[in-house]
Formats: C-alpha cells, structure tokens, sequence
C-alpha cells in the first residue's frame, strides 16, 4: 500500500510548484479516491456482497444523496439553495 501512496505523490509531484490553489483539486481527487476504495471495501466486508448489484448502487446513491445535500447547501450551490441564504457564503462570489 505504502508503494501505491508513493506512485500518488511522485505523479502529484510536479504540481508543487504549480499556480497557488491547484494542490485543492489534487486532494479532493485523492480523498475521493480513499472514500471509493472504502466503499469497495465496506460492500465486501459486509452482507451486501451477497447483495444484488442494484440494491448496493441504490444504497451507495442513498447515502451520496444523504450527505452531498446538506453539503451542497452549505457550500451555496446556487441550484441547492432554493433562493435561502447558506450559512457559509461561497469563498468567490459571482461578479
């Protein structure tokens, strides 16, 4: 595992010197990296490996919903909001 890790951050490398900001991305792919492998790893390790492929996608869309909602009307996506202010106001603002 500690091999794979070091493949990320010698692939990642060249975008240390890159413009301020671009390392966010690099993070964010990698955690969305972890969190699917924790998926795979959650689904196997529990009865919805005897369970239909149908039934694990419908809980994995469940729980995204679950969580990437509140999330989003957090962050103020413009479509979540529905016209209400969000507590956290987007960092860059529309001009």
């Amino acid at each position: 595992m500690l091999p794979a890790f070091a493949g990320i951050a010698v692939a990642f490398g060249e975008g240390w010197n890159a413009a301020a900001g671009t390392w966010i991305g690099d993070a964010l792919g990698l955690l969305a990296a972890i969190f699917w492998a924790a998926t795979i790893v959650t689904v196997r390790a529990t009865p919805l490996a005897r369970a239909s492929a149908a039934k694990v996608l419908r809980y994995q869309l469940g729980g995204a919903v679950v969580i990437a909602l509140p999330l989003s009307w957090l962050a103020g996506e413009e479509g979540i909001k529905g016209g209400m202010a969000a507590p956290f106001p987007h960092p860059h603002p529309a001009e």
